[in-house]
């Protein structure tokens, strides 16, 4: 198991620096995501859950010390690789037809990270 996380954290090491734009660029943007999906590159499932587990996480981690969620799915819901690129695609979907700027200004160099949050702060809002 301790091996394959380890294969896992290379290969993500090694795609984000491979297709970087810049050697200084850390995350993948929105322009490199929806190229990459283009090709069914295997590795996008890898990075795109990674991300997302990390900010569920982060959402775990505000709500055991008393601060607001960023998002909060329901409990019978389980996330995974598919739904967590379901929510993406469609979030990204949404600002490409949002004319009235409902949606927090992006474009395609904004890391894709940051739109993953965005994506599931919309799509489980917290009431």
């Amino acid at each position: 198991m301790r091996r394959n996380t380890i294969k896992a954290a290379i290969a993500i090491l090694t795609f984000t620096t491979i297709y970087s734009p810049n050697s200084n660029a850390t995350s993948l943007s929105i322009e490199q995501y929806e190229r990459l999906s283009q090709s069914e590159n295997p590795l996008i499932d890898a990075y795109i859950t990674g991300v997302a587990e990390g900010i569920s996480w982060a959402n775990t981690h505000n709500g055991n010390e008393g601060q607001d969620k960023i998002y909060c799915a329901p409990e019978s819901l389980a996330l995974n690789s598919s739904n967590y690129r379901q929510v993406l695609d469609q979030y990204l979907d949404k600002i490409e037809s949002d004319v009235d700027k409902e949606t927090p200004d992006v474009d395609k160099e904004t890391p894709i990270a940051l739109v993953m949050m965005y994506a599931l702060k919309d799509a489980f809002p917290c009431t």
